[in-house]
């Protein structure tokens, strides 16, 4: 496939925004926002094409939760990061089919809560936190590869077991031209500055920054995508009320909202 590192960051941009959702879901939305983030891999080739590479012969994943179930065990998500990204994978995708986790399996995550909404925490942060930290760190190491060339596109080759092929693409890519280019560029860089000194939740710095990126590299192009753009502001109008005490971080992502909100009328 071909890719960008502009479009690389929305897809990364994606994937955080999908993750956190589930992550942060209880017991009566854990369905619909696991749905909405299997969706999303299944998706990107990127993602989805990495996952796939990990291939289990002859892995059964009702046979695994039976086994796990049988021995009163916590689901057994493998040895190895490789079983991890395709099991965990394949488990996600069976609590799609049955629209949620195994009720003999959900007990399993109680940790001595009777709260359904905890074991669907719990569960979340020691199964499906894993699986998303791999992903994360798949799309950062791509990322780093890739260099600080905006605008080169490259073809990456996935092999077996995630062996990552990255190479130029040789072909011609059109320079954008935006009159408010230097405001824009201004605006962003004094937000990453301000976060870089700010003795802020890591969390919220990287959703701000996600977001700061997305609307970057949508407003600099002919035809932005409006979609894009909206889900970024609404990111960050979302994070206005983490980052009150900052007054200067507060009113330059409220003038970037403003930019990019003229631009979406």
């Amino acid at each position: 496939m071909n890719i960008d590192k502009k479009e690389l960051k929305q897809t990364s941009y994606e994937f955080r925004s999908k993750s956190s959702r589930l992550l942060s879901c209880n017991f009566d939305s854990f369905s619909r926002d696991l749905n909405r983030f299997v969706n999303f891999i299944e998706e990107e080739e990127l993602i989805y094409d990495f996952i796939k590479s990990f291939n289990i012969d002859n892995f059964n994943i009702e046979d695994r939760i039976q086994e796990d179930i049988d021995n009163n065990n916590k689901f057994n998500i493998g040895n190895t990061e490789e079983e991890e990204i395709y099991i965990i994978y394949h488990l996600l995708r069976y609590c799609i089919k049955i629209e949620g986790l195994p009720y003999s399996l959900l007990l399993k995550y109680a940790n001595g809560s009777r709260r359904y909404d905890d074991m669907i925490k719990n569960f979340n942060d020691e199964v499906s936190l894993i699986f998303i930290n791999h992903i994360g760190d798949y799309l950062n190491k791509i990322k780093l590869e890739m260099g600080y060339d905006e605008e080169m596109k490259y073809n990456i080759h996935m092999g077996n077991n995630g062996q990552v092929n990255i190479a130029e693409d040789k072909s011609t890519i059109n320079a954008v031209q935006n009159n408010n280019t230097n405001d824009l560029e201004k605006l962003s860089k004094n937000i990453k500055d301000i976060l870089r000194d700010l003795d802020l939740d890591n969390q919220i710095k990287e959703n701000i920054e996600d977001n700061i990126e997305v609307l970057e590299s949508e407003l600099l192009e002919e035809k932005p995508r409006k979609g894009f753009i909206r889900t970024a502001i609404d990111g960050l109008q979302n994070s206005l009320p983490n980052i009150k005490d900052h007054i200067e971080l507060t009113a330059n992502i409220t003038s970037i909202i403003g930019f990019a909100m003229a631009v979406i009328k």
